[in-house]
């Protein structure tokens, strides 16, 4: 499964559960999903092209034509490479175990400038059915990826759950929470810069706790 497909799948997942007044969210969401994949764009310059894709441990290397610029450790104007954001996925917490190695890609916008991203996935020793899914983005403050939707989201509630705006670790996030579905999710913006999304399904107020408590924010927020 590629890390595009991880995101799409787990915010699918997420957003299903709503009932009609999160209709249009769902809508404006997985339309700029889309967009990060590339499928559509009403701008142009909100394109991105997919470079490469790998795993832990494998270096970027760029597509034929291109030249990412994904700087190791990071620098004004760079995103940090795959490798890096790797590194600061957490271990599984008590009751769960890590379901593959993080799966990751170093992207381009429309004016060749690089962008990465990189998901891990989670499973319940205890439920199969329960998962998780965390992704972290280096978006450099473009508007590509998770940043590009950012601005779509709006508060909203229902009898079976939310969609509201919070603050976690002292930073802005959106939160959502499905009864029925059992889902909670969350996306965090990290110095206007990076963006990071845990997904439980199938789970409980606790897996969610645990995931959000075991992330290194810190060291996201250290990243240059």
């Amino acid at each position: 499964m590629t890390e595009l497909t991880i995101e799409v799948v787990c915010m699918a997942r997420v957003l299903q559960q709503y009932k009609k007044s999160l209709t249009l969210l769902l809508i404006l969401i997985l339309a700029g999903l889309m967009m990060i994949a590339g499928c559509t764009s009403s701008n142009p310059s909100q394109t991105t092209t997919p470079v490469t894709t790998m795993t832990a441990g494998q270096s970027p290397t760029a597509a034929v034509g291109t030249t990412p610029t994904a700087a190791q450790s990071g620098t004004s104007g760079q995103a940090v490479d795959v490798k890096t954001l790797n590194a600061l996925f957490p271990p599984a917490p008590a009751g769960w175990v890590t379901d593959q190695q993080p799966v990751g890609s170093t992207r381009l916008d429309q004016d060749n400038n690089a962008w990465t991203s990189s998901a891990a996935t989670y499973v319940s020793t205890t439920n199969k059915e329960t998962t998780a899914s965390v992704t972290y983005q280096d978006t450099v403050g473009r508007q590509v990826g998770y940043k590009n939707i950012w601005n779509s989201f709006k508060d909203a509630e229902t009898s079976d759950g939310y969609f509201k705006s919070t603050t976690i670790k002292g930073n802005p996030a959106w939160e959502t929470h499905s009864i029925a579905g059992k889902t909670f999710g969350t996306w965090v913006s990290v110095n206007d810069r990076f963006m990071v999304y845990v997904s439980i399904q199938n789970g409980t107020k606790a897996d969610y706790d645990a995931f959000i408590n075991a992330i290194d924010f810190a060291g996201i927020a250290a990243l240059k």
